[in-house]
């Protein structure tokens, strides 16, 4: 009888497949299972029938020759062999997960997580009208403020130009009253006492009456000029500052505020023509809210600028 040929092989229990005997997985269409572990040991002839290993065959028409488990197997298409996949794990079951029950306190705190989250949705459904529509009326919002803020500021100066009236005309009335006296005015009041009072001439011909300090008349004083002009009131470091009143040669009279020996603030002006301005000065011109009342009976009153009427305002 000819000598017959065997291959020994592994036979997967899963699928039945024959695969090389140094092959460790199945490479069955979906099977991949390991031959190392389960794979059943056979031998096949090379008409294919198969042979368990160890088996008593009488009836066998050959003898069995077994390969050496080192020779070497034919080549195998590796384009066609599948790629094991990974071993799948067992998802734990339900019971075999014990979920903690929640407390009162985590499922407020998850419904209002819940809540944000459908907030923040809608606002991420908002149309494109609904988005200008806000857009416009917070334009018209902050127009309604700018609108309201200038009203209101306007208010405000009306309200400051009509205390400032009101004071020009309290201090013109006080003006008057002192005016019609002028002929019987006493002197400023003396802060001195008469052994501190003195009377000198400077090298410019002025001749000054009050208390000296350093060589200037300081305090309450008098000065006669050398033109003629006469200074009564305050003086500090020789300069008439504060209140005094002062007569020029040709007859024009102011009495008020003095800054620094030039007429600032409030104060009232005669001139020999007549006429008469009744309000604030700067630097020696009529500055800021005032009246000029000319001797022919007209009446100039508004703001004042260097002197000249740049806003004509109505006298309540």
């Amino acid at each position: 009888m000819p000598e017959q040929k065997l291959r020994r092989m592994r036979q997967c229990p899963k699928c039945g497949k024959l695969n090389p005997l140094n092959q460790a997985t199945c490479s069955g269409q979906g099977c991949h299972e390991n031959l190392v572990i389960s794979g059943i040991l056979v031998d096949v002839d090379e008409k294919g029938n198969i042979y368990p290993v160890n088996m008593e065959n009488t009836n066998a028409p050959f003898d069995i020759v077994v390969e050496s488990a080192e020779e070497k197997m034919p080549e195998t298409d590796q384009s066609i062999v599948e790629k094991p996949l990974p071993e799948k794990k067992e998802k734990p079951s339900l019971e075999d997960k014990k979920v903690p029950t929640p407390t009162s306190k985590e499922l407020k705190q998850m419904m209002k997580a819940q809540k944000k989250e459908e907030k923040r949705a809608r606002k991420g459904k908002r149309s494109t009208g609904q988005k200008l529509a806000r857009g416009v009326l917070c334009l018209l919002l902050i127009a309604g403020i700018g609108v309201g803020g200038y009203f209101a500021y306007d208010y405000w100066q009306g309200q400051q130009e009509k205390e400032d009236r009101t004071t020009v005309r309290s201090n013109d009335d006080e003006t008057e009253e002192d005016s019609d006296t002028h002929d019987d005015r006493t002197q400023p009041e003396e802060v001195n006492s008469e052994d501190d009072t003195e009377t000198w001439t400077d090298a410019n011909g002025t001749t000054y009456t009050g208390s000296r300090v350093n060589g200037k008349l300081e305090g309450s004083g008098k000065a006669v000029y050398a033109e003629g002009d006469t200074y009564e009131g305050e003086f500090v470091g020789g300069y008439r500052q504060g209140k005094g009143e002062y007569h020029w040669v040709d007859g024009d009279r102011y009495v008020g505020s003095w800054d620094n020996g030039v007429i600032s603030g409030y104060g009232v002006y005669w001139w020999t023509s007549g006429n008469r301005y009744v309000g604030y000065w700067e630097n020696n011109m009529k500055n800021g809210i005032g009246t000029l009342y000319y001797a022919d009976g007209t009446i100039e009153y508004g703001r004042w600028l260097d002197d000249e009427l740049v806003e004509v305002m109505e006298q309540e």
